[in-house]
């Protein structure tokens, strides 16, 4: 576009058009400069990582400017926002700066950023997970005469600031210090010095934390009195910063020496300060000084009831015993500790008042005693409490730290929240929300599919089990030696505490601490059942959990039924798993990469993306792969099918008879919104829940490989063009698996037939809305994608 230029005194100058620049303006908006900390790669090879990681969201062009800075431009500001808001990226290990374009980029000053800061490497999958930048803090642990050490040694002419800036619902943010004093008064000084450096004369300003040291004389009572030399530098750093104590409740004193009589010690050493400015925003803001602290009857109340004769034996006398001592266990928990929420409220204002009264008379034994008893009550409410709690919330992974109560309630709340069920939508897409009806509707549903038998109409095909590896005489022996005393215990002590219990309401946490008292019986009585093969089928009852698949539930298929099993079955299936997961890999093919010992699902992975890289390329031979997604996998296998299977693969008689009495005797309660509604006799499929069914369902999908591999044996059926050597057919995973092929007609019509006598055979029949098929070298056309006709083909 040209633009006239001006004439100043007989020299012609360029003049630019408005517009022109806003247009040209607009094409940097979608420009992002990377640079590698620590490295400057070549062009080829940095270019040829940027295309491989943002490709395929469409890239214009790549420049290198200068001091190890690249200019990528992508075609949109939506693309360029995308790339931003990924997170960490990582070059040969090594972090990489991901920022826009602006004006005020000074390339030579950021082409040196990499020379004058230090990069220490750390955790780059947490750091990636959690969508950290640049810049983060990660806490270590180190004694307090190795932190000068250090920081001198890292991080010299550093200033260290403990401060954050905090936005809630008040429209203003203001910044929070938090501090930990050093114990002595020289090194203080430091401590004054740097706080002064943060004075925010503007925004408001919060500071709080062990400062070691008292602000007021009244700051310690017992022991040697607190003199104005004691106090002078942090008074005098309070005046210069402008700050007051904040109001407090709770204890008055937050340190004790716990020394008894006159030698008894209260100081104040927390501290909560505040500036002018934070105090006119929270004008009613206090500090609150929190004191951080199973029922001691409990034993006595096991080994009594445990102990009173019992006329049945075994694993049925071990459920008697269980259930007479769970009314003992309820009476006491109705009599002795109730409202577990309210004592532990109770006990906490009753130590909060012993601690004000001993403060108030420190020379009194008496006080003292009392605060200690209220101290030992405390603790004892405060266990059973966030013990209550965290089995409520299922939070597996918090171990220490503060109570957390609020977090624990946050969590039940979003629990309750997530799982409740109170409505359906039906097939006329009419929302149903009386509860009897909605209860009704889910018992039907689930009775239909697992609580009737599966019509299936073929026998196992025997010729393709024999073609491979069945266990030798040495792993038969195996699967029926008897288990050791210490080999019970640990089954036992390797469940989650909080994990839910069966129908009989006892979960791992009720076995630990009366091990001493019950396990000899109880190992004794697990031993039998392995001779016997019996077991009483209460013990086989499970309670069925409705987990919401999906965020917003409408209809009963959007839940998936897991079996919460009783604490003694997980036991004996452990122990089960433990014997024919030393078995499996000997009779599984390697294309099973999960559940299998010594393998990794990650190698079919692998095997998977070198299968498809080159799927887009137009001039390589026909093929193709099939995704097979199996429709309610654990929830419909036939038991008639896996009886004869397990046989089939020359288990030992009496295994097998343990594992079909596991499977096959079982009732499910069903549970919505924290109560069994309904209950009903299982007929066909595995619990999900259940440790065993993970290595059983493996087997079935082992005699599909071995079927598959039975029927490549033929003329019809030809290899993909990648598998032939190795002579892969399907990559097993969990419950999905993806098949291969040369892309014929024929090949994909044996696929097919293999899947539905597969379906009719073993009672797993394909999801062909959730399964898909993927063509290369053009070969697809409506003809073979009429084949599998419901499925998607990509």
């Amino acid at each position: 576009m040209y633009t006239e230029p001006i004439v100043r005194n007989g020299v012609r100058i360029a003049r630019i058009d408005p517009e022109e620049v806003v247009r040209q303006a607009e094409n940097w908006k979608s420009v992002v400069v990377y640079m590698v900390l620590g490295a400057n790669p070549p062009m080829a090879v940095f270019e040829g990582f940027i295309k491989r990681i943002w490709g395929h969201l469409g890239i214009m062009k790549i420049v290198r400017m200068t001091m190890g800075l690249v200019m990528v431009k992508f075609n949109d500001e939506a693309t360029k926002d995308k790339v931003l808001e990924t997170g960490v990226i990582q070059f040969g290990k090594k972090p990489v700066i991901v920022r826009p374009w602006s004006t005020n980029l000074n390339t030579e000053a950021d082409g040196h950023y990499q020379d004058t800061r230090k990069v220490f490497e750390g955790d780059t999958d947490f750091c990636s997970m959690n969508k950290i930048g640049v810049g983060a803090l990660l806490e270590k642990k180190l004694k307090g005469n190795k932190v000068a050490a250090m920081t001198d040694n890292k991080f010299k002419n550093w200033d260290y600031f403990t401060s954050n800036t905090i936005e809630g619902r008040q429209k203003d943010a203001f910044c929070v210090t938090f501090v930990y004093g050093w114990n002595t008064m020289e090194e203080r000084k430091e401590l004054w010095r740097e706080l002064l450096k943060l004075r925010f004369l503007v925004k408001p300003w919060l500071i709080q934390g062990d400062f070691n040291v008292g602000f007021y004389l009244d700051d310690r009572t017992g022991g040697n009195q607190i003199t104005l030399a004691d106090i002078a530098d942090s008074s005098s750093w309070q005046d210069s910063a402008n700050v007051e104590a904040i109001k407090t409740i709770g204890s008055n004193y937050t340190w004790i020496n716990n020394q008894e009589g006159l030698l008894r010690i209260y100081s104040r050493i927390d501290h909560a300060l505040a500036n002018e400015a934070l105090t006119d925003m929270f004008p009613n803001s206090v500090a609150r000084f929190k004191w951080e602290t199973n029922h001691v009857e409990f034993p006595e109340i096991v080994k009594t009831n445990w102990g009173m004769p019992m006329q049945a034996t075994g694993l049925r006398g071990i459920y008697y015993k269980l259930m007479r001592l769970k009314h003992k266990l309820k009476k006491f928990n109705w009599e002795s500790i109730g409202d577990v929420g309210r004592s532990y409220q109770e006990a906490r204002s009753q130590l909060e008042i012993g601690k004000l009264q001993a403060q108030e008379n420190p020379s009194s034994s008496e006080m003292q005693f009392g605060e200690n008893q209220a101290a030992e009550r405390f603790i004892m409410q405060e266990k059973m409490y966030l013990s209550f709690l965290k089995q409520r919330s299922k939070i597996n992974w918090l171990q220490k730290g503060d109570e957390n109560t609020s977090f624990f309630h946050a969590s039940l709340k979003k629990r309750k929240m997530e799982n409740r069920i109170t409505s359906y939508v039906d097939e006329n897409g009419n929302v149903i929300d009386e509860f009897p009806d909605v209860v009704n509707h889910f018992m039907e549903h689930f009775r239909g599919y697992m609580g009737t038998k599966s019509l299936t109409h073929l026998k196992l095909n025997k010729e393709c089990i024999g073609q491979a590896h069945r266990p030798n005489f040495e792993q038969q022996v195996d699967l029926l030696k008897p288990f050791m005393r210490k080999e019970i215990k640990k089954a036992f002590f390797s469940i989650p505490k909080t994990k839910l219990p069966g129908p009989d309401g006892y979960g791992a946490g009720f076995f630990r601490p009366a091990w001493k008292d019950i396990g000899a019986e109880i190992c004794y009585a697990i031993s039998g059942y392995f001779i016997s093969g019996n077991m009483p089928r209460e013990f086989l009852d499970a309670v069925l959990s409705l987990i919401p698949k999906n965020y917003h539930p409408n209809t009963v298929i959007d839940f998936r039924p897991i079996a919460c099993c009783t604490t003694v079955y997980k036991c004996i299936s452990m122990l089960m798993c433990s014997k024919l997961s030393n078995v499996l890999p000997s009779l599984v093919h390697q294309n099973t990469g999960v559940v299998v010992k010594g393998r990794s699902i990650a190698h079919n992975i692998m095997i998977l993306q070198d299968l498809l890289k080159n799927y887009k390329r137009k001039l390589i031979s026909p093929r193709c792969a099939i995704k097979i997604d199996i429709s309610k996998a654990y929830d419909t296998v036939s038991w008639d099918f896996l009886e004869d299977l397990l046989g089939a693969f020359n288990l030992p008689s009496r295994f097998i008879h343990m594992i079909m009495e596991c499977v096959k005797s079982s009732n499910y309660f069903i549970s919505m919104n924290g109560r069994i509604q309904g209950s009903f006799k299982g007929e066909k499929g595995l619990r999900q829940g259940d440790p065993l069914s993970p290595l059983l369902f493996v087997l079935i999908m082992e005699y599909l490989t071995r079927r598959l591999k039975m029927a490549a044996t033929g003329t019809e059926y030809n290899f993909h063009p990648l598998c032939k050597r190795l002579g892969i057919i399907n990559l097993y995973f969990a419950d999905d698996l993806i098949l291969f092929s040369k892309g014929t007609r024929q090949s994909m019509l044996v696929l097919k037939d293999v899947l539905e006598e597969f379906g009719n055979t073993t009672g797993l029949h394909i999801s062909e809305g959730k399964s898909q098929i993927f063509f290369g070298g053009g070969v697809q056309n409506d003809e073979n994608t009429a084949i599998f006709g419901g499925f998607k083909a990509l």
